[in-house]
């Protein structure tokens, strides 16, 4: 019985949504009766420590630990990942981060690793308003002082998985051709032109004969090189090309297989490091047609089997911070009550405030491991939210594909957006 309560963090829950319940042998209230047996009911005040309770053979099983969230400005997401990550460094030997965020932010772990640079500019340069929060920072302080105390090679490394704008991948491949006398006038050109493209930029057919161009320098002279500082160079003219591909071919849905594609580069980079990794719930599902289809996951769940474990994260009702497109204004906006019918409606009705679920104890127990694999509504909220649709913000999953553990709040509140001063 210990052992069952210390699947705390690690935890999964049931796909089923009572408006089939009507169709099915089991009533609400007896499905209710079931996941209450199993809940393990968690605190998020702030003398609460969760890890304590991580279940071990999970945590040592797994290499890469993805954590999900329904949106990108709860604070309570914030809180129990941030918590996590500080107990699986100290206890589990997690040694890098990866978040859903520009790859190439070499300030980030300038700031961690030697405390150097503005830690505020580093997190804006992550790419995404949603991470420029009290929380993020809050975190990255953490993990600088953390590694205050440890020698190099036991340091928390900080990547992003996602692929840049240009402007961020170029500075190291121009210093790399200039190093080596290999940076002509028609080189200067297309990095001119490269800086300029944005995240949607769109590329004439010369442009891309000129970006092609510059690729095969690139591979010609990282040919006859070796050593670390050459694969961190390769990685980035790689970066490129994933640019490049995902612009030329916008309809392919290329993002997921390359940010799974850069994690598993990071890890190997890092000595097979073991990382936790934060992303959308969509991204780190293992599901191919889940939220997403062929996400981050279920590339990753390819790669590494069992070596992989995905837990998403998701609330009932309550407020987050996201873009309000009744407004065309970034604020913190209400959810508004769980949709009728809705999985986020039947775990509201559940007597903890906060759980978690072990899909491996949920799928012994006979009258809920039917229920398994049948899909759901939950919410799936990205940077922007119209609270005058907020029931077209639900996707209908199967949670026992998609995750092997989730996580629920009732009722959240948004992350605190940090002052815009400090980047001056």
């Amino acid at each position: 019985m210990r052992n069952v309560r210390r699947s705390l963090i690690f935890v999964a829950i049931v796909g089923m949504a009572f408006v089939q319940f009507e169709s099915r042998s089991q009533s609400k209230d007896s499905v209710l009766k079931s996941l209450d047996k199993h809940v393990i009911p968690i605190s998020l005040n702030p003398e609460f420590i969760g890890g304590e309770h991580l279940p071990a053979g999970l945590v040592d099983r797994a290499s890469i630990i993805g954590l999900g969230e329904a949106t990108h400005g709860t604070h309570e997401f914030f809180e129990i990942k941030a918590r996590l990550l500080q107990h699986l460094v100290e206890y589990s030997g997690v040694r890098v981060l990866i978040t859903e965020s520009f790859f190439t932010n070499n300030e980030l772990n300038s700031y961690v690793l030697h405390a150097v640079g503005n830690p505020y500019r580093a997190i804006f340069n992550m790419g995404y308003g949603f991470f420029y929060t009290e929380e993020m920072l809050a975190l990255v302080e953490w993990v600088r002082l953390y590694n205050d105390r440890q020698p190099e090679d036991m340091k928390v490394r900080m990547y992003g998985c996602d692929i840049p704008v240009p402007k961020f991948i170029t500075p190291p491949l121009y210093d790399f051709l200039a190093t080596n006398n290999r940076l002509t006038a028609t080189a200067e050109g297309t990095f001119q032109m490269l800086n300029k493209k944005t995240v949607q930029g769109k590329f004439t057919r010369k442009e891309q004969e000129s970006t092609r161009e510059l690729l095969t320098k690139l591979d010609l002279l990282l040919a006859a090189k070796q050593g670390r500082e050459t694969q961190w160079i390769g990685h980035h003219k790689r970066l490129l090309e994933q640019y490049l591909e995902m612009r030329v071919n916008p309809t392919k849905g290329l993002r997921d297989e390359y940010m799974a594609e850069n994690v598993l580069w990071i890890r190997a980079y890092e000595n097979d490091a073991k990382v936790m990794l934060w992303a959308h719930n969509g991204h780190i599902s293992k599901d191919e047609k889940g939220i997403l289809s062929k996400p981050m996951g279920w590339y990753l769940k390819n790669e590494l089997d069992g070596d992989y474990y995905a837990m998403g994260l998701g609330f009932g009702g309550g407020e987050f911070y996201a873009a309000n497109l009744t407004k065309m204004k970034a604020e913190p906006v209400s959810a508004g009550e769980a949709l009728v019918g809705s999985l986020d409606a039947l775990f509201s009705e559940i007597g903890a405030e906060q759980f978690f679920l072990d899909m491996a104890i949920v799928g012994a127990e006979p009258d809920l491991k039917s229920l398994l694999g049948h899909s759901g509504l939950t919410k799936n909220i990205g940077e922007s939210f119209n609270p005058d649709k907020a029931d077209g913000y639900y996707r209908k999953i199967a949670l026992s594909d998609n995750y092997d553990g989730y996580m629920f709040i009732r009722s959240t509140s948004p992350t605190k957006i940090l002052s815009y001063d400090y980047l001056k």
